[in-house]
C-alpha cells in the first residue's frame, strides 16, 4: 500500500488545514505497516507543509523537500505529524517528532531551517523552482534547495522524475554525486541518513 499524507499549518493561525492523499497498490488496511518512511517538509512564506512518505517512493530530496525525521513505519511517522505541526505553531521551529530516529523520545530541542540542535542539513535552504523537460516528452516544475547541492539535486531530480536511467538501469550516475554532496555538507543524523542513500548508489 502506498502511503502519503500532507498537512499544512499557517503560522499565527490556530487551526490546521489537513489534506489527506492516499493510493493503494493492492491489499487492504489490514496489511502490516512495514514501510520505512520519512517525514518531509516544504515552507512557503508562513505556510509549512509536512508529509510522510514511504522510502521506496523516493527520498524527501527527490521531490524537492527537506527531511525532518526517519521512521520504521509509515503510521509511526503519521502519528508524529500533529506534534511537529503543533511545535511549529507555538515556537516557529521545525524539529523531529518524539518517535523519529532523530527524536529524543520526548521531543527534540528547538531548531530552525529544518535542522535539529547539533545537526546540519545540506537541504535546509530556501526552495527555488526548477523547470525541466524530459527527453521522452513532457515538462514539469519542482522545488529544489538553493544550497551547496543545487546542481547535483537538479540532475538527480530530472533523471528520476523523467525515468532517464543509466545504461545499467540504475540512477547511480546522478544519485552518487547528489548524495555525496549531501553527506559532505551535512552533519549528525542528517549525514547518517544521507549516507544510507549514498551507499545504495555505490558511494
Amino acid at each position: 500500500m502506498d502511503h502519503f499524507t500532507n498537512r499544512k499549518l499557517i503560522a499565527g493561525l490556530s487551526f490546521v488545514i489537513p489534506i489527506l492523499l492516499s493510493g493503494c497498490g493492492g491489499g487492504d488496511d489490514s496489511e502490516p505497516d512495514t514501510n520505512k518512511s520519512s517525514m518531509c517538509y516544504t515552507k512557503s512564506g508562513t505556510t509549512v507543509t509536512i508529509n510522510c512518505q514511504a522510502d521506496y517512493l523516493g527520498s524527501c530530496a527527490t521531490s524537492g523537500k527537506t527531511l525532518i525525521g526517519s521512521y520504521g513505519t509509515w503510521s509511526t511517522c503519521h502519528n508524529d505529524v500533529q506534534t511537529v505541526l503543533d511545535k511549529y505553531g507555538s515556537t516557529g521551529t521545525i524539529s523531529p517528532g518524539p518517535n523519529s530516529s532523530q527524536g529524543s523520545g520526548s521531543g527534540s530541542s528547538g531548531s530552525t531551517s529544518g535542522s535539529t540542535s547539533g545537526n546540519a542539513d545540506a537541504l535546509a535552504y530556501a526552495q527555488v523552482s526548477y523547470s525541466f523537460s524530459c527527453s521522452s516528452g513532457g515538462s514539469t516544475t519542482v522545488n529544489v534547495s538553493n544550497g551547496p547541492c543545487l546542481s547535483s539535486q537538479k540532475a538527480y531530480t530530472k533523471a528520476t522524475s523523467c525515468n532517464e536511467y543509466d545504461a545499467n538501469f540504475t540512477f547511480n550516475s546522478v544519485g552518487k554525486p547528489f548524495y555525496q554532496c549531501l553527506v559532505t555538507n551535512s552533519t549528525g543524523d542528517y549525514k547518517k541518513t544521507y549516507q544510507q542513500y549514498l551507499t545504495y548508489f555505490g558511494g
